[in-house]
């Protein structure tokens, strides 16, 4: 009989705290790992140290308690460092036991990951299938397709595993093992997440996305979703979720089925929703329909107010479909948010004023304005290492890859480090200290969430880190 399994979401909230990032969702991830584990008999556990905030030592009390065989910890780049240090102090707790490193960084540097003695695997890209084979271990170790390991201190790194084809075909997510109570939005207490497609085809210099999920966009079936949906509301009693995928409305025949699915099924009265997406991949009627099937807010990502750094990061949109896109959300009454980014390499002041002037012309309800951040894997990554303008490029510190607080590019253009972190704290300021916005967004939250005690908290919490 094989051990338990205990698979662990660190505590990285506090790292990446900030104005819009109040939010804290489930790691479905690891979620369907677990479910597929259970599914085939195995026993499993969840312990989400970001949810519940629980330091190391919290953690390894609950595995004392346990005595896994298995640990898996989910990292990311800015995580990496703080997930070594908790897998030290298991392997120091928990002789026998077998660790499992998986998650975007381990995918990008299986080598240097298994360099450390605490690790004993990695498991690259989409998990589920990987860890399941060596968990069942019917395989030898070097037949694990998406398997790193060591074989007597030498290290091996299988080919990948293909992606997933049928993502109909994977149970949903464990939440069974998860403290759903925990988990909140900006507007609402009682909150999880859903994907609904993997990969992403855009061309985006800065992000990881397509290495690890791939470039072909994989969509589950309208019907599997809104099964899952369904049990959301009626066996978790969860009141509103967000879709994770980076480009919800890139099939617009897919999401206008799903709409007139929750339309018919009236889901729509039980529980609300919102979405991430590009700005050319809205209109009118798909929109209103989106307000109509209990979508409530959609984020856009429109990165720079200025064309010239819009073509350099690859971003494939213009102002006019950025205006265009806000627009037409406001006019069919949702709720939006504008994710930008200064700092770049090749900005200038100009470009980052520009960006400010968006912002306020396209007037969202709520800005994540972040630092351009050279993450392995990535086009940018390689542009930066050519150009010589990342940070401590000799002895990198993925500790200090987080977006929104830390900035880890030099730029050409004649701006200091400190002078972009003004002009990032200007962005914020000017637009979120303004006596109409305040008011705004005071009876926006209210309104749908309809919890006072919510809305002050929101607002407190605004207000301590602007």
């Amino acid at each position: 009989m094989v051990g338990r399994t205990i698979l662990i979401n660190p505590n990285f909230q506090d790292d990446i705290s900030d104005l819009s990032q109040i939010s804290i969702g489930p790691p479905l991830g690891l979620a369907y790992i677990a479910a597929i584990l259970k599914k085939k008999g195995f026993c499993v556990n969840i312990i989400d140290a970001n949810a519940e905030k629980l330091d190391r030592k919290e953690i390894l009390s609950i595995l004392k308690k346990e005595n896994p065989k298995y640990v898996g910890i989910t990292a990311t780049t800015p995580t990496y460092a703080s997930c070594l240090k908790l897998a030290k102090q298991i392997k120091k707790t928990l002789k026998t036991v077998k660790i499992v490193f998986g998650g975007i960084h381990p995918s990008t540097f299986p080598n240097e990951v298994l360099k450390e003695k605490y690790i004993d695997y990695v498991v690259l890209n989409e998990g589920e299938y990987t860890f399941l084979e060596l968990i069942e271990g019917k395989k030898l170790l070097k037949n694990i397709q998406g398997l790193g390991f060591k074989d007597k201190g030498i290290i091996k790194i299988n080919p990948k595993r293909e992606f997933i084809k049928n993502l109909d075909d994977l149970p949903f997510p464990a939440r069974e093992l998860l403290p759903n109570d925990k988990y909140a939005s900006l507007e609402f207490s009682s909150f999880s997440t859903i994907i609904a497609m993997r990969g992403c085809p855009a061309n985006c210099i800065y992000c990881s996305v397509p290495k690890f999920c791939g470039r072909t966009l994989r969509i589950r079936s309208v019907k599997n979703v809104i099964e899952e949906i369904e049990e959301l509301v009626y066996k978790f009693k969860i009141k509103s979720f967000s879709f994770l995928d980076d480009t919800f409305t890139y099939d617009k025949k897919w999401v206008e089925s799903f709409c007139l699915n929750m339309i018919d099924k009236r889901l729509n009265d039980k529980i609300k929703w919102l979405c991430l997406t590009r700005v050319d991949t809205v209109d009118l009627a798909l929109l209103k329909l989106m307000k109509k099937a209990g979508c409530y807010k959609i984020e856009l990502g429109i990165e720079s107010g200025s064309p010239k750094i819009l073509k350099k990061i690859g971003k494939g949109i213009t102002r006019s479909q950025i205006k265009n896109a806000f627009r037409l959300a406001k006019k069919a009454r949702l709720a939006t948010m504008a994710f930008v980014m200064v700092g770049f390499p090749f900005e200038k002041k100009e470009d980052i004023l520009m960006t400010k002037k968006l912002l306020h012309e396209i007037n969202p309800n709520f800005i994540q304005v972040s630092y351009p951040t050279p993450y392995p894997n990535t086009p940018f990554y390689e542009y930066c290492k050519k150009k010589n303008v990342i940070e401590n490029v000799e002895k990198l510190d993925f500790s200090r890859y987080k977006f929104l607080k830390e900035l880890n590019v030099k730029n050409k253009q004649g701006l200091s480090k400190e002078r972009i972190i003004s002009l990032k704290k200007d962005i914020e300021k000017s637009f979120y200290i303004r006596p109409i916005y305040m008011i705004r967004n005071f009876f926006y939250i209210l309104k749908i969430s309809k919890d006072i005690k919510l809305v002050m908290r929101r607002i407190l919490s605004f207000m301590g880190k602007i």
